[in-house]
């Protein structure tokens, strides 16, 4: 019943005080430079691989990262044709919960702010929980190759698991939400280039893989 198109269109782009960007090109661009951090936790999947069902990781890869893009570009539809998006950019972080507060005042409102709210720290600890898991397994990973110290590849004697590299993800964990809104902020722009640059050698040392080794035993094979 709030919703309009015109919310979303009028205008198409205009500059916004305190971005960097003038232009709707420099707008997208910018846009594009921060997306590959709403896809990261997809990326961790394949270092996990060993101890699933290889049969289904192929399917299961390529679904999750379909079913997150559809999700986010509905969000991104609902948000803006629910309110004048030149309002909503000026609203405080959390921006999507207060919103709901501005779209519907009152006590519904306020059970809406939550529900948001719930559903982001939902999706936050998704994403660290994947992180935890596939950072300790790389770094155990690249200490078996001699990159790092040996003491990270110690296992657990009974569960298998790294312990030393849990215990390293751990604290970093622990930290990180303590040093503030600045400097996550650069750092989720940093990673965003890191996760892109990382994905593009992944493929490259993949085709390479298979040019070298096209005898090597593979588990999945693309149909």
């Amino acid at each position: 019943l709030k919703a309009d198109i015109k919310y979303l269109t009028t205008p198409v782009y205009a500059p916004v005080e305190g971005k960097m960007h003038t232009t709707l090109t420099l707008g997208v661009l910018a846009l594009l430079g921060l997306a590959p951090q709403y896809f990261s936790g997809f990326d961790t999947i394949p270092q996990s691989v060993d101890s699933s069902n290889t049969k289904s990781i192929g399917k299961a890869i390529i679904g999750t990262v379909f079913m997150a893009g559809l999700f986010y570009v509905l969000i991104f539809l609902a948000a803006g044709i629910a309110f004048p998006w030149l309002q909503t950019v000026q609203l405080a972080r959390p921006v999507l919960a207060n919103l709901f507060e501005v779209v519907y005042p009152g006590a519904f409102g306020k059970v809406l702010w939550y529900i948001c709210i719930l559903a982001t720290l939902a999706g936050l600890f998704s994403t660290w929980n994947s992180f935890f898991l596939s950072g300790a397994r790389a770094l155990c990973g690249m200490a078996q190759n001699g990159l790092l110290p040996r003491v990270f590849t110690r296992e657990h004697p009974k569960y298998k698991t790294p312990t030393a590299a849990l215990y390293l993800c751990m604290g970093a964990t622990l930290l990180g939400p303590f040093l503030g809104a600045g400097v996550l902020d650069i750092i989720g722009v940093l990673s965003s280039s890191g996760f892109v640059l990382a994905w593009g050698i992944a493929c490259l040392a993949c085709i390479q893989m298979r040019r070298r080794e096209p005898d090597m035993p593979r588990p999945y094979k693309i149909p």
